[in-house]
């Protein structure tokens, strides 16, 4: 947990230095504001192989204790790690109780591929069980008692952005029974909102046994 609370400061850091123009000018350009980028601890990780690693180091935090965090990878054809995500904008992922248990990186070119890379699973971090956004929307949640679940970490920015503060992601994996189970502790009510393309439509289908079997009231948006 400290390893990775650290790597927000580091990200969010870079954000705001010389290196993080490009990414600003990319978040400016697809509509975000420092307040939102604040709000979910939005950061930069620049093209350097081991500038976490190097601030992890300063901080008393081993490059073995990175690699565990997802943070790091091992090299393969000499000793030594370097860090895993470069040149991507950065999305703090929190637990419900706003501990930080991962990231999400996302290109700034299209060119880049893949566009989005997440941290691995460990032993904080389990994708199917998280959701995206949760500790920022649960208040609102519960008041609404419904909840908006949206496919990528920019739809959820652009909803809270735009007041719908009681909307949540997943990370690039299916609705599972486990983000269900998670989200009838605050709502009534699920709306998918999810792409209205073919694979949008057909998570959407896939995701009413679950819905059913949890007994849990949703509608398609």
């Amino acid at each position: 947990y400290q390893a990775l609370r650290e790597a927000s400061v580091y990200f969010s850091t870079e954000l705001r230095g010389p290196l993080g123009k490009p990414a600003i000018a990319y978040l400016k350009n697809r509509g975000f504001d420092g307040e939102t980028a604040l709000k979910f601890k939005v950061g930069f990780a620049p093209e350097k192989w081991e500038g976490l690693l190097a601030f992890l180091k300063k901080k008393g935090i081993s490059a073995d204790t990175a690699e565990k965090a997802g943070l790091a990878v091992k090299r393969e054809k000499s000793t030594g790690h370097y860090d895993r995500v470069r040149g991507r904008v950065i999305f703090p992922i929190e637990d419900v109780k706003g501990r930080i248990i991962g990231f999400g990186g996302r290109s700034l070119d299209d060119k880049d591929q893949p566009k989005y890379l997440n941290s691995p699973e460990s032993v904080v971090f389990k994708k199917g069980e998280t959701l995206y956004g949760l500790p920022q929307a649960k208040e609102s949640i519960r008041k609404e008692d419904s909840v908006i679940v949206v496919e990528g970490y920019f739809d959820l920015l652009a909803l809270h952005r735009h007041g719908f503060t009681n909307s949540v992601a997943t990370m690039g994996t299916a609705l599972t029974p486990e983000h269900v189970r998670a989200l009838k502790a605050y709502a009534a009510t699920i709306y998918c909102l999810f792409d209205s393309d073919e694979a949008g439509k057909n998570a959407a289908i896939r995701g009413l046994n679950l819905f059913l079997n949890e007994e849990m009231p949703c509608r398609a948006v």
